[in-house]
């Protein structure tokens, strides 16, 4: 009998972890498809709701440019002009390639908080490596769409430093990330 109730209340135990898990606690979960790996952060244990989730964008040519590079450690200096220059092209390739209603949520709000990307000091030239979308994208977005805008973007988007006859030519800031949409609201 004693050990009927004491698998019962293992039993109990472990339904109540299942049912009242945190909330706080979140998870999250890799996939990989080809030259995407999607990394979705859920907002608890039993990965019912997606909180965000980040889209990496690792090609093969990209092992190679990246090899022989060099960190480039310092801020980034670049005019207040430039800048929303880069974050406008970014904005408006996005609405481009994956349109409105996969932008912007019913609400109106974004549903890409920003993106990550690498820059070769010397020619401008940037490189898509994620972007971060919110929740209510998880099942508007595709492969087709992120592979699209990336191609476009790593072809077409540019960005100057002031300080870039400074550096040398093999220099690259890896990793920098820009929120975008900070202050769209769809009309």
């Amino acid at each position: 009998m004693k050990r009927y109730l004491f698998v019962l209340m293992l039993l109990l135990m472990a339904i109540s972890q299942t049912i009242f898990a945190s909330s706080v606690s979140g998870d999250n979960e890799i996939l990989r498809r080809d030259v995407l790996e999607y990394d979705i952060n859920y907002t608890d244990s039993l990965k019912h709701e997606v909180k965000d989730f980040w889209v990496w964008y690792n090609p093969e040519e990209y092992k190679d440019f990246l090899a022989d590079k060099v960190a480039y450690r310092e801020n980034l200096k670049i005019t207040n002009q430039e800048a929303k220059n880069f974050i406008e092209k970014i904005e408006s390739l996005f609405l481009e390639r994956f349109g409105y209603t996969k932008v912007f949520n019913k609400d109106g709000h974004s549903n890409v908080k920003g993106i990550t990307y690498s820059l070769h000091i010397s020619t401008g030239q940037v490189y898509l490596r994620a972007i971060v979308f919110t929740g209510d994208a998880y099942n508007l977005i595709t492969d087709e769409d992120i592979l699209s805008f990336a191609r476009e973007f790593n072809k077409n988007i540019t960005l100057y430093l002031n300080d870039k006859d400074e550096v040398e030519e093999n220099v690259m800031c890896f990793y920098q990330g820009v929120y975008i949409f900070t202050s769209w609201k769809k009309n």
